[in-house]
């Protein structure tokens, strides 16, 4: 269980001791949410654009439109998983 979901707009603070003594006692970094595990982060920057195959057979205008949906692309790099 984490202390806030994930993407919550608004939250009460929940202070919890820190594991490095280099952070103990800092309100701001005690009521930082949990790290998220690899997987949690892989799963948070997926950004998968809904797509359905039979998208394929649409007039020519209309797929051309379609491109336009390739500005919701995300492709997390190594960078954004050490940054995260």
């Amino acid at each position: 269980m984490r202390k806030y979901p994930f993407n919550s707009v608004v939250a009460e603070a929940i202070y919890t001791d820190h594991e490095r003594a280099l952070y103990a006692g800092n309100p701001w970094i005690e009521a930082l949410p949990d790290l998220p595990t690899d997987q949690e982060l892989r799963n948070n920057l997926d950004g998968r654009i809904p797509y359905e195959e039979s998208e394929r057979e649409l007039p020519a205008h209309i797929r051309r439109e379609n491109v336009h949906s390739l500005t919701q692309l995300f492709v997390p790099l190594g960078q954004n998983g050490e940054i995260a």
